[in-house]
């Protein structure tokens, strides 16, 4: 189904979305009616899973520009994840706030091509 939705889809039309999103919604309620009332806990889980992320499954067809994946963002955590342990621990909720919205701008101003330093040099001036 992944390699279904995903195959090609920066050249998919609006209009073939729509179509992979219809397809996708069917074959996840296809295989949640089929197994839903599994006795198995291993395929209940799954069931689970499929049920409370059901939503938001396919949001990257959507929206154009959207990850089939969550990799961008976790990948985004990284660097935040290695400061963290390296400092040990944020001490308190007013460092681990500060801590996060710096992050969060540096983190939009990479994203826009801009130079964090250069940007934070500027709005510290």
């Amino acid at each position: 189904l992944y390699r279904q939705m995903t195959r090609e889809l920066a050249k998919a039309s609006p209009k073939a979305r729509a179509r992979r999103l219809t397809v996708g919604t069917r074959t996840i309620d296809e295989l949640l009616r089929r197994y839903g009332r599994s006795s198995s806990p291993g395929v209940q889980k799954v069931v689970t899973y499929l049920q409370n992320g059901s939503p938001w499954w396919l949001t990257f067809l959507k929206h154009r520009g959207m990850d089939a994946t969550n990799n961008r963002g976790e990948r985004g955590l990284r660097e935040a994840i290695v400061i963290r342990k390296i400092v040990g621990t944020l001490r308190n909720w007013n460092g681990a706030e500060a801590f996060a919205r710096m992050l969060s701008v540096l983190g939009t101003w990479k994203l826009h091509g801009e130079n964090p330093s250069t940007k934070l040099y500027a709005v510290l001036s």
